[in-house]
């Protein structure tokens, strides 16, 4: 007698649309999170007097260490929030209402 053999298929249409739903979720995502991240920066900017600007650039810049350790405790790297901070961090100085 003798066996035939089966083949393992796979469809792959179905495997592609949930991979770009998935890729639009999380696009969908960051747009959000950065559309409220901008708005917060620029209520938190209006209503900042001059004199104070550069300590809401450093308490800002606090916070967001301690969300990048946070993120580095789980193993994980958020390298867009990174940049942003570096980037930040170098303007503090000369143009500290672009540093927010």
């Amino acid at each position: 007698m003798i066996k035939k053999s089966r083949k393992l298929t796979f469809q792959l249409t179905p495997l592609l649309d949930l991979f770009l739903i998935v890729i639009f979720a999380q696009y969908l995502e960051m747009q959000e999170t950065s559309a409220k991240a901008e708005a917060n920066i620029l209520a938190s900017a209006l209503a900042v007097r001059e004199e104070r600007v550069r300590e809401l650039v450093d308490e800002k810049l606090e916070a967001v260490e301690r969300v990048l350790q946070r993120q580095s405790d789980k193993d994980l790297f958020p390298i867009m929030g990174y940049s942003y901070y570096e980037y930040a961090n170098r303007l503090k100085e000369d143009q500290p209402y672009s540093a927010l």
